[in-house]
């Protein structure tokens, strides 16, 4: 029967959502791979928006697969890459001390004590 004026339904139909999705995953690990899967889930609860009380579920599986690899990196590795951050340091305060010394010899200049 319709809803007379200032009157509301008791129960309202509520309905329920799931959703899951699944993403096939390849874990290489030292040469030795590893089959598994990623998924993320959702639920909501719904009221009124169906008509009856209801469930559904949703899956999302992806056609992609998702490969994580993981390799040993040499000592010569990490060698070049100590060196590069330390020549990296070097060239940063050389740039600083160039620009510091520079500055100052004009602030002498400007003030005739260059001697």
């Amino acid at each position: 029967r319709p809803l007379r004026p200032g009157e509301q339904r008791e129960h309202e139909p509520k309905s329920y959502e799931y959703y899951i999705k699944v993403v096939p995953m390849v874990y290489d690990k030292f040469g030795t791979p590893y089959d598994s899967f990623q998924y993320v889930s959702n639920s909501n609860e719904i009221l009124g928006r169906y008509a009856i009380p209801a469930i559904y579920y949703r899956y999302d599986l992806s056609p992609i697969t998702v490969k994580w690899t993981r390799q040993r990196r040499s000592f010569a590795h990490f060698l070049v890459q100590l060196c590069a951050i330390v020549g990296g340091v070097y060239t940063v305060f050389m740039l600083l001390n160039a620009f510091l010394v520079k500055s100052m010899a004009m602030l002498k200049a400007e003030q005739g004590k260059l001697g």
